[in-house]
């Protein structure tokens, strides 16, 4: 499953960055800091005088010990804003995800599930390749929240959520479209592929082990339609009208079935 820019920072940049840093806060104290104040110093001792120098002197093995202590208060100035910076990036990075995930299922929203379907249609348009959309939904799901409770609604989303994320390819997407419709995205999927991987994907839901841990006396199914670009849509609104109405053609049909 692959994640939006900025979401999945890998902890080795954080110690590049803090090395970094570290290099560029000695190289201030060092070479800029410590012969500054020297030169800054002599120019008051001095009564204004420029005295270039101070300069030479300052790199001296005579200054050596200032140098150093230049250096390392310039590190640790230089540690202390990268530290900041980065539980700075760390907290934007968390109100990013937050924004683009959905609260209860943890897979993307239908916020960003609007962008990368545009995105997707734009590679596929760009490289002449196809692209396949899934919408989905839990048969009779109203049902279920009748007869148990919302709380009882939210833990089948949660288990079909994670069903489908434990089967998708890695360059599938999956998102939460609303409700109890889902939504997969299968980048260089035609038709007839899109429709084995959505039988196959009803069909291992009802085989899911999450699934013994429903009260309800059956299974779970879901109904699923597809379409695909370009041979059912050329943009991302026909797309999904196309996907939507073999969802619904599905449901008057008999739902835990598959509609193209």
């Amino acid at each position: 499953m692959d994640y939006p820019d900025g979401l999945n920072r890998h902890p080795h940049n954080r110690t590049k960055r803090m090395v970094l840093h570290s290099l560029i806060g000695v190289s201030v104290g060092y070479f800029i800091l410590h012969p500054l104040s020297m030169f800054v110093q002599d120019f008051f001792m001095y009564h204004f005088y420029i005295h270039w120098g101070v300069l030479r002197l300052a790199f001296s093995l005579q200054h050596l010990p200032m140098g150093i202590i230049f250096a390392l208060i310039g590190m640790s100035v230089s540690l202390v804003y990268a530290i900041y910076s980065d539980r700075l990036i760390r907290l934007y990075d968390r109100v990013n995800a937050l924004s683009l995930t959905d609260g209860l299922t943890s897979i993307y929203n239908r916020r960003y599930f609007s962008i990368r379907i545009k995105e997707e249609i734009e590679r596929a348009a760009r490289y002449s390749r196809e692209l396949s959309l899934l919408l989905l939904d839990i048969d009779n799901f109203k049902q279920y929240n009748d007869r148990y409770g919302h709380r009882y609604g939210d833990e089948i989303l949660v288990i079909l959520a994670q069903c489908l994320k434990d089967r998708i390819r890695g360059p599938d997407f999956i998102a939460r479209y609303g409700g109890d419709e889902f939504a997969i995205l299968l980048p260089e999927v035609g038709k007839k592929k899109a429709i084995q991987i959505a039988e196959r994907l009803r069909s291992d839901f009802e085989d899911c082990p999450l699934q013994k841990s429903l009260k309800d006396d059956g299974l779970v199914t879901i109904t699923i339609g597809v379409a695909s670009f370009p041979a059912d849509a050329t943009d991302e609104s026909s797309l999904i009208e196309r996907a939507d109405q073999a969802l619904y053609r599905a449901k008057r049909r008999g739902r835990n079935r598959i509609e193209q």
